[in-house]
């Protein structure tokens, strides 16, 4: 199941905690696909059980289901120049030029998906991890 919270990110972990509760399922059946500002455009990390790093969504998830242990894929978006922007970098679209790398990110992220459900998240790692 695809879940896509329709509460601001800041407060994802409220629809995330209850649509745990309602499929019966625990916090390491859960795999949350996010924006990185630590990685490059086009990067992915596949990980389990990591801190929140100062992701507002992230935080407010391990907040409202009182775990860290579920799967991440991260996808990388760069930072921008001025660590006063964040908000406004997050939220705005990719530029042009980097549409399609950001297409392909996404692509990428779906096969991890795949391999990490199918194979584990130590192929998903070996296969997604090393990828530039």
């Amino acid at each position: 199941m695809l879940l896509k919270p329709y509460t601001y990110m800041n407060m994802s972990g409220k629809s995330v905690s209850q649509s745990l509760r309602r499929m019966n399922l625990y916090p390491d059946q859960l795999i949350v696909i996010h924006d990185d500002l630590d990685l490059k455009l086009g990067q992915i990390k596949v990980g389990f059980s990591l801190k929140s790093a100062g992701h507002k969504g992230l935080e407010s998830i391990i907040q409202e289901i009182g775990s860290k242990d579920f799967f991440r894929i991260r996808l990388g978006i760069n930072k921008p120049h001025n660590q006063e922007e964040v908000i406004d970098y997050v939220l705005q679209p990719f530029l042009k030029e980097e549409q399609e790398q950001a297409e392909k990110m996404v692509e990428a992220a779906c096969e991890a998906v795949e391999v990490l459900v199918k194979d584990g998240l130590e192929k998903a790692q070996n296969t997604f991890n090393a990828r530039k």
